[in-house]
């Protein structure tokens, strides 16, 4: 169990300015933590209830639907990633089989890749295409280049028609 402080939260980054919400600076946080021998989504909601029920038992803690927050890590073997911020346990299942599903379907592009030669980071050339994406309809790309931000392309060898198939989407 560690005692931590929540942070400002950025707003917006316009180039020489940034913005922060100051709102909830300073609330104390309290984050738990397990080691990392939970074994299936079922266990990992288990494990959450439990530890959502002994900090409510306590009466020091805040009983807002959103007052709660489960971080989940899951490993395949491939390094850790981290889902933040999960409000409510019945989200917990839900994100960790979307992860899963993520994880195997890139365990499965890795797979065809490597079959057709695979590729090394010799083979990366970047090139900024920002300016042909100035007007994207994606608001996060458009709003990105906005403030300064660039998108590379690289052309990835043996790749041709993997990502295309229906699950790899």
């Amino acid at each position: 169990m560690c005692l931590e402080e929540d942070s400002a939260r950025k707003l917006s980054d316009g180039g020489d300015q940034v913005r922060y919400s100051l709102g909830r600076l300073g609330i104390p946080l309290i984050e738990i933590t397990t080691d990392p021998d939970i074994v299936d989504q079922d266990h990992a909601i288990e494990v959450a209830r439990k530890i959502g029920l002994t900090a409510m038992s306590t009466g020091m803690t805040r009983r807002d639907s959103d007052s709660i927050r489960q971080d989940v890590n899951l490993s395949m073997g491939h390094g850790r990633v981290e889902i933040k911020g999960i409000s409510r346990i019945s989200q917990i299942k839900e994100a960790i089989e979307s992860e899963t599903e993520r994880q195997m379907m890139l365990e499965r592009v890795a797979s065809i890749v490597e079959k057709r030669g695979g590729f090394s980071s010799s083979d990366f050339h970047f090139v900024d295409v920002s300016e042909y994406l100035w007007e994207s309809g994606s608001s996060m790309i458009s709003s990105g280049i906005r403030e300064g931000k660039h998108v590379y392309l690289s052309r990835l060898n043996n790749m041709s028609g993997v990502l295309k198939s229906g699950d790899m989407r």
